[in-house]
């Protein structure tokens, strides 16, 4: 995963933007977002590409996400909304610890929102 802009540097300072790219070819396969850095939970986003789906770089992304907060800004937990009927989703939440803490509606479709917490133990595994 790639910082695009430094905090300085980004419009809003309290948001950063990533790209994601596969370690074996540097192909950008999706993006991902970490917002209101400096609230007391920062929201997490993300997108792979369809071609991507299945093979773990959005569970691979969170985490890394969830570890560089923690790391670099003192984040103990964070905002993760997925849309009620991702299933991929809310299993990369749930296997990150995630729980339920609310839910909105969106035009769209509706979100179901976890509160992942950083703990200790690797993530990547």
């Amino acid at each position: 995963m790639t910082r695009c802009e430094s905090r300085v540097q980004a419009r809003e300072a309290d948001n950063f933007s990533f790209v994601i790219r596969r370690l074996d070819n540097a192909e950008c396969i999706g993006m991902a977002s970490f917002e209101n850095a400096d609230s007391d939970s920062p929201e997490l986003g993300l997108w792979i590409k369809e071609s991507a789906h299945k093979q773990g770089f959005g569970r691979e992304t969170v985490a890394a996400l969830v570890e560089w907060g923690h790391a670099s800004l003192g984040k103990g937990s964070f905002i993760y909304p997925v849309a009620e009927q991702n299933t991929a989703s809310r299993r990369i939440a749930e296997h990150l610890r995630g729980e339920i803490i609310g839910s909105r509606a969106n035009p769209k479709y509706d979100v179901v929102i976890y509160r992942i917490p950083f703990h200790e133990a690797p993530y990547s595994s």
